[in-house]
C-alpha cells in the first residue's frame, strides 16, 4: 500500500465520521428551535408546598416531532451492571450517530411493581428535560423527587431527634450516612426518617443490653 493510500483512507473515513457528527448536531440545532414550552399539567402538595410539573407525556408533545421531522429520536435503555440497574437516555441520529448521554440509576430491591414503574416514568421525563434542556418543573425548593412525589427534606425537630438518637456514637452515623448516601443529618429525606430512626433505636437497644450484660459479669 502507497504511502498516500496508507494515509488518505483512515482521513477519508475520519471526514465521514466528522460529517455525519456535524449533521446531526446541525439537525438537533434546527429541532430544538421548534421545541415549546411544556405545560405545566400536574401537580403535588406536601405540607406548605405546591410543587408543579409536566408529565412524561406533556414533554413528548414538545420534543417529539421536531426531533423526528429532523431524523432524531429519543431511545432509553435499562441495563444492569455490577448489581446496579440503570436507565440510559440518548438521542439517535438517522445515521446512526449518537448525542447526549444521561445514566441514572433505577432502584429495583423492596419495590413493587407500581413503584418501579412510577420511578422509570419520572427518569424518563428528567432525562428527556436534561437532553433537550427544557424547564419541565417548578423549583422544588431543595426537595427530592421520587417518581412523581415530592420527598422534603427532614424537619428541624426531627433532624435533632436523630443527634439526640445517634448521641456519641459516631460510627452509627458514619455507617448510616454510608448506606443511605445522606452526607450531613440535615440532608435526610422525610421518607427515610423513620427507617433511620428504627435503626437508630435498634441500635442503641442492642448496645444497651451489652453493657448491661458486659456490668454484670
Amino acid at each position: 500500500m502507497s504511502k498516500e493510500k496508507y494515509v488518505g483512507e483512515p482521513m477519508k473515513t475520519l471526514k465521514k465520521i466528522h460529517n455525519g457528527t456535524y449533521e446531526m448536531h446541525e439537525a438537533f440545532i434546527r429541532a430544538s428551535l421548534k421545541f415549546t414550552k411544556p405545560e405545566f399539567n400536574a401537580s403535588v402538595k406536601y405540607g406548605g408546598t405546591n410543587f408543579e410539573y409536566a408529565t412524561l407525556a406533556k414533554i413528548q408533545d414538545c420534543i417529539l416531532h421536531p426531533l423526528l421531522n429532523e431524523g432524531l429520536y429519543p431511545v432509553h435503555e435499562f441495563y444492569n451492571e455490577s448489581g446496579i440497574h440503570w436507565i440510559k437516555t440518548y438521542l439517535r441520529y438517522k445515521n446512526g450517530n449518537t448525542i447526549g448521554n444521561v445514566v441514572l440509576p433505577v432502584t429495583i430491591e423492596g419495590k413493587t411493581m407500581q413503584q418501579v414503574g412510577a420511578q422509570i416514568t419520572y427518569l424518563k421525563r428528567y432525562s428527556l428535560s436534561i437532553l433537550c434542556n427544557i424547564c419541565a418543573d417548578s423549583d422544588n425548593d431543595g426537595s427530592e423527587m421520587i417518581g412523581e412525589k415530592l420527598i422534603k427534606q427532614v424537619s428541624k425537630d426531627e433532624a435533632n431527634n436523630i443527634k439526640k438518637l445517634i448521641g456519641t456514637d459516631k460510627e452509627a452515623w458514619l455507617m448510616l450516612s454510608k448506606e443511605y448516601g445522606f452526607a450531613k443529618i440535615t440532608d435526610i429525606t422525610t421518607n427515610k426518617y423513620k427507617e433511620i430512626a428504627s435503626a437508630l433505636k435498634l441500635l442503641n437497644a442492642k448496645n444497651n443490653a451489652t453493657e448491661a450484660k458486659n456490668e454484670s459479669l
